[in-house]
């Protein structure tokens, strides 16, 4: 009896896979494939003057210590509570 159930759950498997794959075979692309024409040329990197390296770093390092100090506020009030 087990081996009559197991060989029909092997069927129902086998016969589920094949109408899924002949599913998706009959299926149309909803989408066009993009042609190399529709494709946007990558933007090149741009350079940063040298005169706005120190003011950008001292504005990063500023952005991240204000982030520090919150992170550090938020997860000393989860400990406290």
């Amino acid at each position: 009896m087990q081996s009559f159930v197991g060989m029909v759950g092997c069927c129902f498997v086998y016969l589920v896979w094949v109408g899924c794959a002949e599913t998706r075979a009959a299926e149309q692309p909803k989408t066009p494939p993009l042609s190399i024409e529709t494709k946007q040329p990558a933007k090149a990197p741009v350079a940063i003057p040298a005169a706005e390296i120190i003011p950008r770093s001292e504005q990063a390092l500023k952005s991240l210590q204000e982030t520090r100090a919150r992170i550090a506020a938020d997860a000393e009030a989860i400990l406290n509570s």
